[in-house]
């Protein structure tokens, strides 16, 4: 399989969020694709190693735990290029720390500004890692 790399992927299950997530980071200059589920979601990673992840947390199929499961066991330095963006409760980060991550959990409704500044920082640590 070719591997084609992509700045950032959006893995949502709500299409007006999806959306505007996507203008957002398209805004900020970067490349940007979308998944509707987590099992689209992990196949995109596979596919176009993205250099950050705005990932969901409750969605189809596989949600953005089983997701994260996934990467840790399988790749875990992705961790680290993954922003959480949720409706689910602050409690749910508790959950997402036992797999390895570390950066901001960002709570719907969306903080842009705190959005912007994630990817932005999430990208430049990738592209300085040798994620290019």
């Amino acid at each position: 399989m070719d591997i084609t790399s992509v700045d950032v992927l959006v893995i949502e299950d709500d299409m007006p969020i999806q959306r505007l997530l996507k203008h957002i980071v398209e805004r900020l200059g970067f490349e940007c694709d979308c998944a509707d589920d987590g099992v689209e979601g992990l196949a995109a990673i596979r596919r176009r190693d993205p250099r950050v992840i705005i990932l969901d947390l409750l969605l189809p199929r596989a949600n953005g735990f089983e997701v994260l499961r996934h990467l840790h066991n399988h790749t875990p330095e992705i961790l680290r290029r993954i922003i959480i963006v949720t409706a689910a409760s602050e409690s749910t980060w508790a959950g997402c720390k036992e797999v390895g991550m570390t950066r901001t959990l960002i709570r719907k409704p969306i903080d842009l500004e705190l959005l912007c500044s994630e990817i932005k920082a999430c990208h430049g640590a990738s592209v300085a890692a040798g994620n290019a």
